[in-house]
């Protein structure tokens, strides 16, 4: 693999610049050279060249990206004639979901539904190809002009049917787990709830500007997220309305039965937030007095949540 920098050649794109690096890839903004147009290249970093179990991954990723066709979700581009392991993507110009809620959170209900629908239609399209993103967050989502969504990095994405990719590191699913569902956290798959498990978490966060679970630890998070409830919307946000409130607590139901059971419907209660009925699920204020969980079912509950810490501890540490 070549050494890849602003000024580099790779094949007919010539790179402008670096944008952004993850534990396994870079991004680069590029121009084809065929066709002028401005594109974005995903290149592997030079020591992941050799992980088998991560060039299937990639190849995977490169597959369902071209099987998709949709406004809201990211392009992959064909390229069969490379002479090394790159990914050819569409360039989006605008700004990461997680950077709009850094710098302006708590947003309006308006906008935050307005947001929420647009991924529940590129969800709608890509669960109904049989695609689960699995790793659904505030970083996947950019806003483009006019606050159209695209959802990016289906890299830990998996379709149904097909066979599991194990992963190199663990620590690539749960190092940024505020948005894995309680099913993930046990080591499940996860299916299409999952990721609207997810988006719930997103839009909690759009609304208030904090998580569902406040900002513990993440063992803690873990725990929480697999015996109680997430703190009402309403005490972190007055203005949220009861109605979008009842939306959020469907969303996060600990029980995936519970949930929206496909983004069309999550993103029909969106859309019409007024004639959603109140169910009150869950308690409307906190309890004043704390009740002692049973002690076997708390430590029954935190063993695969500290199997996945001690996982990553490992991890970090190869």
């Amino acid at each position: 693999m070549i050494e890849i920098h602003p000024g580099t050649q790779l094949d007919h794109f010539s790179i402008d610049r670096f944008v952004a690096s993850s534990k396994t890839t870079s991004l680069y903004q590029a121009t084809d050279l065929d066709t002028g147009a401005t594109v974005a290249l995903k290149v592997p970093h030079v020591n992941m060249a050799a992980d088998a179990v991560f060039a299937e991954r990639f190849h995977r990723e490169e597959e369902i990206g071209l099987t998709l066709n949709h406004p809201g979700v990211m392009k992959v581009v064909p390229n069969p004639h490379r002479t090394q392991m790159y990914m050819v993507l569409e360039w989006l110009d605008g700004p990461m979901l997680r950077d709009v809620i850094a710098a302006e959170a708590p947003l309006p209900s308006e906008r935050a539904l307005r947001i929420a629908i647009g991924i529940c239609g590129a969800l709608d399209y890509v669960h109904g190809h049989g695609i689960v993103h699995r790793d659904l967050r505030p970083e996947h989502v950019v806003l483009l002009a006019g606050e159209h969504i695209k959802l990016i990095d289906f890299g830990l994405a998996g379709q149904v049917g097909a066979k599991r990719v194990t992963f190199t590191n663990i620590s690539e699913l749960i190092s940024d787990g505020d948005y894995l569902a309680p099913e993930q956290i046990t080591g499940k798959r996860g299916d299409a709830r999952s990721d609207l498990y997810a988006l719930g978490v997103m839009l909690y966060k759009m609304l208030s500007g904090a998580l569902p679970y406040g900002e513990t630890s993440s063992l803690e998070q873990f725990n929480d997220r697999l015996l109680r409830d997430p703190k009402p919307i309403r005490k972190v946000n007055p203005e949220v309305s009861p109605e979008l409130e009842e939306i959020l607590r469907r969303s996060l139901e600990r029980d995936p039965a519970h949930r929206y059971a496909s983004a069309r419907e999550f993103a029909q209660d969106l859309a019409n937030p007024a004639a959603v009925q109140i169910t009150r699920r869950w308690p409307v204020s906190e309890p004043t007095v704390q009740r002692r969980p049973n002690l076997v079912l708390y430590c029954l509950l935190a063993v695969p949540v500290l199997v996945l810490l001690i996982m990553l501890v490992v991890s970090r540490h190869k």
